[in-house]
């Protein structure tokens, strides 16, 4: 019982990390002048402050309508699509590769390249650009660090 709650942990990881992936990779490839640290999120149409019953991933998009709770404007799809890409197939390779630490290492190649696909398709070339992604660096040590932990509970027996 206590390896399936662990399971389930990685999975909400995994969900929230699809929800960070929208701060972290659409601020990158736009090459947004607000750092990837910023506090908060905003519209990027109206740039008014999301609040955070709108910031749950996937379901607020849904919730909303793909509109901004604040200026009604729509809100790319790509955004649900980057959540979408990052939480189904880290939870599937995680699944199918049994919660393996090869699965954990193929999640984090996953994320960095799709981020790095992201930045390359998108050419950003900024001094903030190079500050951003040292800082998304920093916080995706973090956030894997986290994850390895749960990866590490799933293998006590």
């Amino acid at each position: 019982m206590k390896t399936y709650i662990v399971y389930f942990c990685i999975y909400i990881s995994f969900y929230i990390l699809g929800g960070y992936s929208t701060t972290d990779i659409l601020r990158l490839q736009k090459n947004a002048a607000l750092s990837i640290n910023a506090p908060h999120c905003y519209c990027p149409i109206c740039h008014q402050k999301i609040r955070l019953r709108d910031q749950i991933p996937l379901f607020a998009y849904l919730k909303n309508r793909g509109q901004c709770p604040s200026c009604h404007c729509n809100i790319p799809p790509s955004e649900f699509l980057l959540e979408l890409a990052v939480f189904l197939p880290l939870s599937t390779i995680s699944t199918l590769l049994h919660f393996s630490w090869f699965a954990y290492l193929l999640c984090i190649v996953y994320y960095e390249l799709l981020k790095l696909i992201s930045i390359i398709y998108f050419k950003p070339r900024t001094t903030d650009f190079i500050k951003n992604l040292f800082l998304s660096l920093l916080n995706n040590t973090g956030i894997f660090c986290m994850i390895a932990f749960l990866f590490a509970l799933s293998h006590i027996k």
